[in-house]
């Protein structure tokens, strides 16, 4: 969406300091553009949008660095792993590639020297026939949202282990983020790099969750409430209220929709910050 009019100075104001404090934002600056002027002339639109982008993790590459460095760590110091018995796996399979696997790619070279390109995997049915009794396998997602795709993993990780009559195998989860409330369903040791409260009803409290809550309802009620086969998953998937994306990743359906669904009300197109397919 193009300037109709100039912004007033107060949102020049405002844009001009977000710019500096998110210099990612200049990589979907006319998707930020469009949902700024969907606001109108609403000014509590505008500053629950300041808001949430003031709490939005966005994982550039330097950010990306910085987490594998924690993640090293955290396997190999406070975990104590060792390669002689651990795999490290993107939790992908062959079919379906995400973010795991680029994931994986940023880690492997971050391991000490010993660690070498056969302890990384870059599919889970690939490693779970790798392993042997014993061993540790250390599954990477670069984001755990509500916990239940996961929970899925670990349970076809725990079936192929019992059909293939292993013995001992521990199992392990690593995350550049993930939701609090997800750390519930997962049963297994984990570890990620930010746990992240869900963006209004966990983040506000009183009056201003209430509030915030109902603008968000007014943000997503100008959006379609369908694209072909898939509905507006208001205040993101099962309402996690996300605010995430790894650099250009398709990002997690999770996230609130305003900044990714594609169309609105009226069927038109809408240029979103981020990519989902």
């Amino acid at each position: 969406m193009k300037l109709n009019h100039p912004l007033s100075e107060e949102d020049f104001k405002s844009i001009f300091n977000l710019g500096l404090q998110y210099e990612w934002l200049i990589t979907c600056e006319e998707g930020f553009m469009e949902l700024w002027n969907s606001s109108g002339e609403d000014i509590n639109q505008k500053k629950l949008i300041l808001y949430l982008i003031h709490n939005f993790l966005y994982v550039d590459s330097n950010k990306a660095d910085e987490f594998c460095e924690k993640i090293v760590r955290q396997i190999t110091e406070i975990w104590g792993l060792q390669p002689r018995n651990t795999t490290i796996t993107a939790s992908c399979d062959d079919s379906n590639p995400d973010g795991s696997q680029l994931m994986v790619q940023k880690l492997k070279n971050r391991f000490p020297f010993r660690w070498q390109e056969f302890d990384f995997s870059n599919s889970l049915p690939q490693a779970l026939y790798r392993i042997n009794s014993n061993d540790n396998l250390v599954i990477c997602d670069d984001f755990v949202g509500t916990g239940s795709t996961i929970v899925r993993k670990i349970e076809y990780a725990h079936k192929v282990i019992r059909e293939r009559e292993l013995e001992n195998v521990q199992l392990y989860i690593v995350s550049f983020a993930a939701m609090q409330f997800s750390k519930a369903a997962i049963v297994c040791q984990v570890y990620s790099c930010e746990w992240l409260l869900k963006g209004i009803s966990e983040s506000l409290t009183g009056d201003n969750r209430i509030i915030a809550t109902k603008i968000m309802e007014e943000m997503e009620r100008i959006l379609s409430p369908r694209i072909g086969r898939q509905y507006l998953p208001k205040f993101g998937y099962k309402r996690s209220e996300s605010l995430y994306n790894y650099e250009n990743d398709n990002i997690p359906n999770n996230v609130f929709p305003i900044f990714w669904w594609k169309k609105y009300r009226d069927n038109s197109f809408r240029v979103p910050m981020f990519r989902k397919i």
